[in-house]
Formats: C-alpha cells, sequence, structure tokens
C-alpha cells in the first residue's frame, strides 16, 4: 500500500505542476501584450513595429487575462476539491468554456492560449484520479 501513497503524492505532483505552468504561461501572455512587437509596417517615417496594447489599447491585455483568471478559479476549485463536492465538476466545467474559447478564437489569440489549456486538463485529470 504504499506504492499507492507514493502515486497519490506524485499525481498531485504533476496537478502543481501543471497549474503552476498555467499560470506562467498567462503572466507571460499578459507581458507579452505590452512588450512583444505584433505590427508592423512601412510609413513615411520609415519601418515600424507596435505592439499589441500599443496599437488597440490598455483594455486588450484585461481580454488576454481572462485565461488567467480562469486559471485561477480553476485552481481555486482543485485546490478545495476535498471540502467541496462539487468543485471537480465546476473546475472542468470552466476548463470546457475555455477549450470552447480555443476553438472558437483559434485564428487570433487561441493558439497562444492551448498551453493553458492543456495544462487545466491535465490538472483536472490528475485532480479526478486523486479523489
Amino acid at each position: 500500500m504504499a506504492w499507492l501513497s507514493q502515486l497519490a503524492g506524485d499525481l498531485g505532483k504533476i496537478r502543481s505542476l501543471a497549474l503552476v505552468g498555467a499560470i506562467a504561461w498567462n503572466l507571460i501572455l499578459i507581458v507579452g501584450t505590452f512588450v512583444v512587437p505584433v505590427y508592423s509596417g512601412d510609413g513615411t517615417a520609415g519601418r515600424s513595429s507596435d505592439t499589441l496594447v500599443g496599437v488597440n489599447g490598455a483594455w486588450v491585455a484585461g481580454l488576454v487575462a481572462i485565461p488567467l483568471v480562469i486559471t485561477l478559479f480553476v485552481t481555486s476549485a482543485l485546490w478545495r476539491r476535498r471540502a467541496a463536492q462539487t468543485a471537480g465538476p465546476t473546475a472542468w466545467t470552466v476548463t470546457g468554456l475555455l477549450i470552447a474559447f480555443n476553438l472558437l478564437a483559434m485564428l487570433s489569440i487561441g493558439i497562444f492560449v492551448l498551453p493553458v489549456t492543456i495544462c487545466l486538463v491535465v490538472a483536472c485529470a490528475q485532480s479526478r484520479r486523486l479523489a
């Protein structure tokens, strides 16, 4: 039976790594909206490039932060799973909404949010095995 507790501990580490990875990738995306040039063009002043926030305004950073809010919500739900019976299904539901977002936005920002979605699916799957 010692192997079973070891397995549960390893699954807990995988879940934790997946959640930390999702949070880290979200933070990279938010910072990237401010610093990574994604628009370029030729004008009268020469060649120029600008960031997502530089072209569209600061509200874009708020849109890019939505997956971070979802990640924090799922992390919170999985963290209190032992205390609430609905935490696991809630985490899966919110993760499913993020999957739908990825599919709808795949040609724009969805591809960049895909690593977050994969991390949340892994975390939810590992949490289910821990229960």
